[in-house]
């Protein structure tokens, strides 16, 4: 049998899940790797690698300064 596509039902009803700073913290993954990969294992970053970091670095950053404050609800009625 085939997989299930109830999952995708409804998607472009729900919120996307996580906010904004774990979104960026996954995002950060993928430059952190490369610079660590650079220092720990001497590879070589390439102009392009480098620039590739320094982009998700700062798109790291709007995302963070323009994500939404996350609100703990009080009481039952706010949720």
């Amino acid at each position: 049998m085939g997989p299930v596509a109830s999952d995708s039902i409804g998607a472009e009803a729900r919120p996307p899940s996580g906010s904004g700073t774990r979104r960026a913290r996954m995002a950060l993954g993928c430059a952190v790797d490369a610079v660590l990969a650079h220092f720990v294992l001497k590879e070589r970053l390439e102009k392009l690698r480098v620039l590739g970091c320094v982009s998700c670095i700062v798109g790291s950053v709007v995302v963070v300064m323009h994500a939404p404050e996350e609100h703990m609800p009080n009481s039952v009625k706010e949720i």
